[in-house]
């Protein structure tokens, strides 16, 4: 079942019951609640539409039956789901009985090489369609945000909440020296930093990317802030990601995941839990259960782990209900696509491709 829309929008809303709610949020909350709910749908047929794409083929009737009927459950779970648009209500009871009624056609195997099957195809699809139109135009971006890329990007940057110049010494770091002359430079260009700093850097000599992260771990220790600790978090991980197998730490990548869990769990709210979430659910893929189309892939948990920095987002935008960037997060976490078997990369499921522009790795890397 091909679908027609792989528009990735930026929605938000959230599956719990809230506290009494002003006026003045009252249909934020409401709308993004309906979003939420609508978005989570969507990503439940999605991988069930992904999943009889690849597995179906072989099975014969007894799997097929064994197979459609726990998707007509899993589908049917979904009318749990409450919703305040009773236009949107409605759209979603027609397109949930639509693919109930098609998974139960589904079960013989005869329907797909059945006259039957491009009509059926074609009422499901418009039934889809028309849904996701209403979603798409009724929840627009524009519906919640009034911010422009750009100021989104300048608000976001980083260097808006880095107040160590801790992390200024560590960044330099990175990067290694050849040279007295090199060091010499650095020396005098840091020459601001406190002696601790200095101390620690002197007892290095010569810049070591493997010591650099020590101070970014110290920095980490050091740092109160949890937004801005976030940031030294997040940094520390990618570089076990990207470097770790260079730098021979044991387990790097599988230290990696702990760490961006420990945000995700934290309870806090931080402008970068979607980055986060990406992050682990991306390398959980990659390091757990592979990067073949047929691969397990359990976007449920993924999902499930989706939820919680979804909650904690919900819970700061009660308070702080005009915070744009927090709105906007909100919507990447509610409607960012599940891990899909196929797309524009050919050799596998997508979550390389996610992996690949997340961490900056060249292709041919990707075997490490």
């Amino acid at each position: 079942m091909k679908k027609q829309h792989y528009l990735y929008l930026l929605f938000y809303c959230f599956v719990i019951i809230f506290p009494v709610l002003s006026n003045d949020n009252k249909s934020l909350i409401n709308d993004l609640n309906d979003l939420y709910n609508a978005f989570h749908i969507n990503h439940v047929i999605n991988d069930q539409h992904e999943s009889i794409e690849r597995f179906v083929v072989d099975m014969d009737d007894d799997e097929l039956d064994g197979y459609f009927s726990e998707f007509v459950i899993d589908c049917k779970k979904l009318f749990d789901l409450s919703f305040n648009n009773d236009t949107l209500t409605a759209h979603i009871i027609k397109y949930l009985n639509s693919t109930i009624y098609f998974y139960q056609l589904a079960k013989k195997k005869d329907f797909f090489s059945s006259s039957n099957l491009t009509d059926e195809l074609a009422k499901y699809n418009l039934i889809e369609n028309t849904y996701l139109d209403y979603l798409y135009s009724r929840y627009s971006t524009d519906h919640f945000l009034n911010i422009t890329q750009e100021e989104y990007w300048l608000k976001k940057d980083r260097k808006n909440f880095i107040d160590s110049l801790n992390y200024r010494f560590y960044d330099s770091l990175k990067f290694q020296f050849e040279g007295t002359a090199k060091l010499n430079q650095f020396l005098l260009d840091y020459s601001y930093i406190s002696s601790n700093d200095y101390n620690a850097y002197d007892s290095i000599r010569v810049a070591d990317y493997k010591q650099s992260l020590d101070v970014l771990k110290n920095i980490i220790q050091d740092t109160d802030n949890f937004q801005e600790k976030t940031i030294y978090q997040i940094e520390l991980a990618d570089q076990y990601v990207k470097y770790g197998y260079d730098l021979n730490i044991e387990n790097a990548r599988l230290k990696a995941i702990d760490m961006y869990r420990d945000i995700i769990s934290s309870g806090q709210y931080s402008i970068y839990l979607f980055d986060t979430w990406v992050r682990w659910r991306v390398l959980m893929q990659k390091e757990n259960n592979g990067s073949s189309t047929w691969s397990f892939i359990p976007n449920d948990e993924y999902n499930r782990v989706r939820k919680i920095i979804a909650k904690t987002t919900l819970d700061y935008i009660h308070v702080n209900y005009l915070d744009q960037m927090a709105i906007n997060q909100f919507l990447l976490i509610a409607s960012h696509d599940i891990i899909r078997r196929f797309g524009n990369y050919p050799y596998g499921n997508q979550s390389i491709v996610e992996y690949l522009n997340i961490f900056s790795i060249d292709i041919n890397e990707i075997s490490k």
